[in-house]
């Protein structure tokens, strides 16, 4: 992205982002990567930006989080093995069997909790 622009890592080049993008099931990741694809090929921010119709602070956010999380955070959600799988389900089944909730609302923030607890 220039001298000026913001450094982008170069583990990947634009070729396997581009191959990531075609492989990609998540729309906007994958016009995330292909946008960072055009910045690694020398396109200014605003034209890279520009080619998958997003502004130069989108391309900028995006830069950032694939700088500091690659491709995972591209495409949103990380790979979910299948220990994480298995464990999900054990706690899933585990609430299940509990007395359920009320409300379905509460029932959801307590999935996403048990979600969050899995996952990070």
């Amino acid at each position: 992205m220039g001298a000026r622009g913001l450094a982008i890592r170069d583990d990947m080049g634009a070729a396997e982002l581009r191959r990531f993008a075609q492989g990609e099931a998540d729309r906007r990741a994958a016009l995330r990567a292909l946008a960072i694809a055009q910045a690694l090929e020398g396109a200014s921010r605003a034209d890279a930006a520009r080619v998958v119709g997003r502004e130069r602070q989108s391309l900028r956010d995006a830069v950032l989080r694939y700088n500091t999380e690659g491709l995972a955070a591209e495409g949103g959600f990380e790979i979910v093995t299948a220990e994480r799988q298995e464990q999900m389900a054990r706690v899933l089944t585990a609430e299940a069997r509990r007395k359920p909730a009320p409300k379905t609302a509460f029932r959801r923030v307590r999935c996403r909790a048990i979600k969050a607890m899995i996952f990070l």
